[in-house]
């Protein structure tokens, strides 16, 4: 029995039309919207732990309540605490504790970068 197949018909296509743009070519588009994604959702909880970040060091300014609510942040949002890099900046750089103080925290994880800013104001 032989079968001949003749490639210029258009019988029988849209089965292979249908795998080739409706699955294999959603594919890539998928992985990227995970990604996006994963990506959004860092970049918020960046955001979030440098903000926080620099309440607690304006309400008491002790670094190691800073890195307490940097810990509890990073598993709240299911980020391991090893892959943060975090920083608290003071300006005027000897004491930031005077009411014309700014306090600045830089959060980084790989590529993303979150920085939050705040006046040190004393009770």
């Amino acid at each position: 029995m032989k079968i001949l197949i003749d490639f210029n018909s258009e019988k029988g296509s849209a089965i292979i039309e249908l795998l080739g743009f409706g699955i294999f070519l959603q594919i890539p588009i998928l992985v990227f919207a995970v990604n996006l994604g994963i990506t959004g959702h860092q970049q918020l909880a960046l955001e979030s732990i440098a903000r926080h970040g620099v309440r607690s060091f304006t309400l008491s300014p002790d670094v190691g309540a800073v890195s307490e609510v940097v810990e509890q942040l990073t598993s709240g949002f299911g980020i391991s605490s090893s892959d943060i890099q975090w920083s608290l900046n003071c300006m005027p750089e000897p004491d930031c504790t005077n009411p014309k103080g700014i306090v600045s925290m830089r959060v980084n994880l790989r590529d993303l970068t979150a920085v939050a800013s705040l006046r040190f104001v004393q009770k």
